[in-house]
């Protein structure tokens, strides 16, 4: 159980919060489960809506406040990605930039970023069994990016937000012909976005003001190649609280993942963190010793 009130001091309002992590490893892989209490699923993050219906049918859209109305639940599991401990795995607090990336050229963590919409939308493929994502990321004293993908085009997931269109647009909307509610469109779900008559509103060819879809759209996992992808997840909702299964080899082969398989009891520093609804305020922990033994 992971509970740290002084940690999340700079979190104002925040207060203290737990997290529950259980990890073991099995064969070749590392599987971690964490679980923590948030009473609302939040997974609509960028979601478009419908704010002005023209003469010629056309609709403006808007993203919906991402920092508020419609982010994403998160949870971060981060690895010293070169051994420097805790004075430096930790984050600067000096300013908003600082707490952002670290404090060092000689800093950098190996991030598992599970995200309740773009990578959790995985779940929405086939069955509600099976395993989503986590987007393998990392941190340095000058960057917050992904793991290389294979190819340019092995994305998961896409903004579904046109901002080039006159007048910008959705790119992809609800293949059968009504409006799409849910979090995201998956392969199968989604055809090219098109302002002609608007089919997937109603009947008529007015569109309705007011109407959502979602912000991003995804393609089939098997497109999910790379290092960027090679942490998988599992998640549920129980209605308390959320409880997230990570799964990733001890070694990938990639320079920029953390290598387990050589582990010894003070050789693997970790953190945590989740965020609510949010990908700038989080609560997080102190680093501790992931021990395999």
């Amino acid at each position: 159980m992971c509970s740290d009130t002084a940690y999340n001091a700079g979190y104002v309002g925040a207060g203290n919060a737990a997290a529950t992590l259980k990890a073991l490893v099995a064969g070749d892989s590392l599987f971690i489960r964490v679980s923590w209490q948030d009473g609302s699923v939040n997974n609509l993050f960028g979601r478009l809506h419908a704010i002005d219906d023209t003469i010629d049918h056309h609709v403006d859209w808007e993203v919906v406040d991402t920092t508020i109305v419609a982010n994403e639940d998160r949870f971060y599991v981060l690895f010293d990605g070169n051994g420097t401990g805790c004075k430096r795995f930790c984050h600067s607090t000096a300013n908003a930039i600082g707490r952002k990336y670290y404090g060092s050229a000689s800093d950098e963590a190996d991030v598992w970023h599970w995200k309740a919409h773009r990578t959790g939308m995985a779940l929405f493929t086939t069955t509600s069994l099976t395993p989503g994502f986590a987007e393998d990321m990392h941190i340095t004293d000058t960057m917050v990016a992904p793991d290389p993908q294979a190819t340019p085009d092995d994305d998961l997931y896409f903004d579904n937000y046109n901002r080039i269109a006159i007048p910008p647009a959705p790119r992809k909307m609800h293949s059968n012909g009504s409006e799409f509610t849910g979090p995201g469109l998956a392969e199968g779900q989604w055809i090219t976005y098109t302002t002609a008559g608007q089919h997937w509103i109603d009947s008529s060819s007015t569109p309705h003001v007011g109407k959502y879809l979602p912000g991003y759209y995804m393609q089939n996992v098997t497109r999910a190649n790379g290092s960027r992808w090679d942490v998988r997840a599992l998640a549920d909702h129980n209605g308390i609280g959320w409880t997230v299964v990570f799964c990733r080899k001890l070694t990938t082969g990639d320079l920029d993942d953390v290598d387990l398989t050589s582990a010894t009891p003070d050789s693997i520093l970790v953190s945590i963190a989740f965020g609510n609804n949010s990908g700038t305020k989080h609560y997080g922990y102190k680093p501790f010793y992931l021990i395999i033994e």
